[in-house]
Order: structure tokens, then sequence, then C-alpha cells
């Protein structure tokens, strides 16, 4: 790449590669970082507006002056010399073909502090992601001291997130009109308090209509459950109604008795949930207790867990909730409430109406292969950027679980069976790799749907027979 520049703010040439790509240089001042940190002195801009190389420098530039936070009582004079006197950024690259930019910043200090610009709206012309490129390595960068990270007030420059973090005060929105703007649902969400990260689930960054749902965090944790209670089955018109619950690992109640499941992030965060159940009580005993505690449950009753599907989704059959529990002989349960209620359940033959104890069905042997159902749609297929971007998502999600050796995700122009078309087929390295996930991801939800998981031959899955 071919520079230019005066006074440090030159214009390069289009790269030889072909893309778009373009570069500006920003004063370098007391000279270039070593090559092995550059990875993390880079960020990835998504979403970058048609705009100039040097507009976008001046931008962030500027971001970042307005926005640190300087302690009268405690001033930093390294902050202040390097951030606000000098020019804390040394280029910047757009490829202007895929609508994307990396900023190279001096120090790997205020690289990691600008991840909170994320969201920001770039002069006037839309909201950016801003995150670490692909070839950012934590372990070979080297360790940076927390408090001599700058740090940014990001209300100064308004801007809500467009990445949602796991956590406890991550919710998920479903049932939103397709037709309704970021700007139309960020300000439904704004009646309940400020809104700290936003994303509305779309096709693509271009699509003019959603998918019907999204997620939102607020900047007070203690609305979260405020804001829960207020969207939950908000009439939206056109017999449209909000479905609302909170998007986190584990299941929690909260004071309206809407039970939740917490899941991962992306689109794995869509909730699962049931309306309370009243407890059922014969000659003062609690049948529901008594049944939770017999399955090994707690001594309070368990609503049973259906999916929740958002009213903007499709009408469609959900497999309910299976919660991972030891295998119980449904037969001691049985008699454990005859025996409660004194022989009330006994009909003839015996307890239960007389039937015959049923054996436990066996569990499906282990394997390293998992499948995964109820996670590709037909647009996922459609070209290879959805394709790209359905495989990122998944293999960031399913990593987490275990060493994940390959995964396969048929097309059909791949030559495989029908049958394994929409599928996802996961090669971990141990089955105790592929258990874990299998226990973690089943009966998860993606999206509108809920995820089944189940185990695959080791063998096919090495000929590449798929089905």
């Amino acid at each position: 790449i071919m520079m230019t520049g005066a006074g440090g703010m030159g214009i390069g040439a289009t790269s030889a590669g072909g893309g778009g790509g373009m570069r500006s240089e920003g004063s370098r001042g007391g000279g270039l970082q070593p090559q092995q940190t550059r990875h993390a002195r880079r960020l990835y801009i998504g979403n970058i507006p048609d705009i100039h190389e040097n507009d976008v420098h001046n931008f962030f530039r500027d971001a970042i002056r307005s926005a640190i936070i300087m302690d009268p009582s405690n001033p930093n004079p390294s902050h202040q010399k390097q951030y606000i006197e000098n020019d804390p950024i040394i280029s910047v690259y757009i490829n202007r073909e895929r609508r994307f930019a990396f900023l190279e910043f001096k120090t790997m200090e205020i690289t990691t502090s600008c991840l909170d610009l994320d969201g920001i709206n770039v002069m006037g012309h839309g909201k950016v992601t801003i995150k670490r490129p692909n070839d950012y390595n934590p372990a070979w960068a080297p360790p940076v001291n927390p408090s001599t990270l700058p740090r940014l007030d990001t209300a100064k420059l308004g801007i809500v997130s467009s990445t949602v973090p796991d956590g406890p005060n991550k919710i998920f929105i479903g049932g939103l009109p397709y037709h309704l703007t970021e700007s139309q649902v960020l300000e439904l969400l704004g009646a309940f308090g400020t809104v700290k990260a936003f994303h509305l689930v779309k096709a693509d960054a271009t699509a003019l209509t959603s998918k019907g749902y999204c997620f939102v965090e607020y900047a007070d944790p203690n609305l979260t459950q405020v804001a829960c209670m207020g969207l939950n089955g908000m009439d939206m018109g056109g017999g449209k109604q909000l479905s609302c619950r909170m998007a986190v690992q584990g299941h929690s109640t909260d004071n309206s008795g809407l039970a939740a499941v917490q899941t991962g992030g992306g689109a794995f965060a869509a909730p699962v949930a049931a309306p309370p159940a009243a407890a059922t009580v014969v000659d003062g005993v609690d049948v529901d207790a008594l049944l939770n505690a017999a399955l090994g449950g707690g001594a309070a009753a368990a609503p049973i867990m259906t999916a929740a599907i958002p009213a903007a989704a499709p009408m469609m059959q959900m497999n309910p909730m299976q919660p991972q529990q030891a295998a119980v002989d449904p037969m001691a349960v049985a008699n454990m409430l005859d025996a409660a209620l004194g022989g009330a359940s006994a009909g003839v033959g015996g307890p239960m109406g007389g039937l015959p104890p049923q054996p436990v069905s066996a569990t499906p042997q282990a394997t390293r292969v998992l499948v995964l159902l109820n996670m590709v749609l037909d647009e996922d297929l459609t070209n290879d950027e959805d394709f790209g971007m359905l495989e990122e998502e998944v293999r960031e999600e399913v990593g987490k679980y275990g060493k994940l050796l390959s995964m396969k995700i048929p097309r059909p122009q791949d030559g495989c069976a029908p049958s394994a078309v929409k599928k996802i087929f996961l090669e971990y390295a141990t089955p105790s790799d592929a258990m874990n996930a299998e226990k973690e991801l089943k009966g998860r939800a993606f999206g509108p749907n809920v995820v089944d998981a189940s185990y695959f031959s080791e063998e096919s899955y090495a000929r590449n027979a798929l089905s």
C-alpha cells in the first residue's frame, strides 16, 4: 500500500489486493509499537459508513478526547499527553466494498478502552460495531494493568452499545412487529429507563425489517425486573403481544411468577418460560412438591417448563424443556405418592391404577460427535455471507463446552443426504466433551426455536456419511 501524507494525515492508495481498501496515517509521535503487539492495538469497525478515511480518523480521535475522564484530584499526566495533546490513533484502514474498517492505536490501553465505543453513531450516518479483530490473541499480548486504562464517559457520546453482553441483566424481547425500526423500539424501551445496550436482530445489517425480537440491557440493573414486568404481555396491536424474559444461564422467578431460562450469547439467548403453576393439594399433601422432591428437586413445586414462542415467530409445536436429572424409577414415585395419600391413588390392581413397573429408557451411547437440530434456517443457507455468520456464531457458542475438533453444517449443494441438511454436526475431542455440550445445548433456545441434540456415529461422520 502506497502512503502519502502531509502533517501525518495522508491518504493511501487502494490496496493492490483489491477490496477497496484505503488507509490514512496519523502522527506517530514516539515511534511505532513493537510489531508483536499490533494485533492488540487494532480494532475492527463494522458497518462503517461511506465517508473519508480522514473523517473516520478525526471522528474517533475527537470522541476519545471528549469522552476521556480526567480526574482533577488524581490527574494522570500520561493520559493528558497521549490521548489529548497527541493523536492516539496511528492509522485507519477502510474496506469500502465490505463496509468495515480497522483502527490502529498507539497503546493497548486506549485500544481496550475504545471497545466501549461500540454502538457509536458515526457522524449521523449510523451506528457501528466495534470489537477485537479475528487475529487478536490475548495470550500473545503483554498484560495490561487495569489501573492504567483510560476511562471513557460514553454517555457524553450518546452511545447505546449494539452488543448486549451475557449477564444477569440481559433481556430478551420477542413479538415485535417486523416493521419497527431500531429508533422506534428504543423509544419504547426508553420509557422504562436509560438503555445501555440494545440489539435488534435482523437477517443482515441492511435489512429493512427485523426478525421480531431483540436483546436489551438497562444502565441501571435495578430496572431489569421492572422493565420485564412492564413489557411482558404488552399489546402491540394486530393481535401481537410482547414476550419479555431474562436471557441468562439457569432460571429464576420474579415477583410476577414468570419463570425464565438464561442462555448464552447471541441468538442462543432466546427465552424458555412458562406461567406459574398452582400447587395441587390432596388431603393436605402438596402433590407437586412431593413429585418434585421425588425427582430430585427441592421442596417447592416446580412449574412445567415449556417453550415461550415470540408472537412474531411462526407458531409451531415446541418440545418441553427437559432438565438434566438422574434416572428415576417411576414406580417408586407412584408408591411414594400412594403412601403419602393413604391409598387415594390406588385403583384396580394396585397403586396408580395397577400399572406394572415400566423400565427406565436407556441413555443413548455417547460418542464424540453431536448433532444439533432446529438451529439452521433456510435463509442461513442462501448465501456465503449468512452461512459464514451462522458458522461463526455456532462455533463460538459450542466451543464453550469442550474442545471442538471440527464442525459440519451440510448445505443442499454439498451432496449430502437431504436428511442431513439444516443439521449441525459437532466433533469433540472426547465423549466427555460431547456429553457436556449435549447437557448444555439440548433444550436451549436459539432464536425462536428450541435446540435438540443427539449423538451420531463417529465412523459415519469420518466417512462424511451424514444423515
